[in-house]
């Protein structure tokens, strides 16, 4: 069973997308289909092997619904995608500011024998502890 879609005024990345499209749809509509496969070629969606097709295939892989469905793929991907890269500056920019990031192990004890001294009373312990696991926990994240 063949089905022809118009994709005479989509873009590449709207054709690319529609085998894909054309089997998601199908699985949404009845996920216990028995076909062998689903071939795009041409905008020519095509079921290989089937031994019962839905009838109302023509409805399913309409135009509008695989456009729809593209078209809310292509904007996820997009989200997806700009997501990342603000998670990937954040944390280039924590590394690049992080205390611990040019700290030497030599460094280490002394540095923390000076955090240390500065604390007065509980209160500035809380205050140490909350604020140098917080910057540790930011560096080791942000380095994996």
């Amino acid at each position: 069973m063949q089905i022809i879609i118009d994709v005479s005024t989509w873009t590449q990345t709207e054709k690319n997308y529609l085998q894909a499209a054309a089997v998601a749809l199908l699985y949404q509509y009845d996920n216990s289909f028995d076909g062998h496969g689903i071939s795009v070629k041409d905008a020519v969606i095509e079921i290989l092997d089937s031994l019962n097709p839905p009838t109302n295939l023509a409805d399913i892989w309409s135009a509008s619904n695989l456009k729809a469905f593209i078209s809310d793929a292509i904007e996820t991907a997009r989200i997806t995608s700009e997501a990342a890269q603000l998670e990937a500056i954040a944390r280039e920019t924590e590394i690049a500011t992080n205390e611990f990031t040019d700290i030497k192990l030599s460094q280490i004890n002394t540095w923390i024998d000076n955090q240390v001294d500065a604390i007065g009373n509980l209160a500035d312990a809380k205050v140490f502890l909350k604020t140098f696991l917080k910057k540790l926990a930011r560096f080791v994240i942000s380095r994996s």
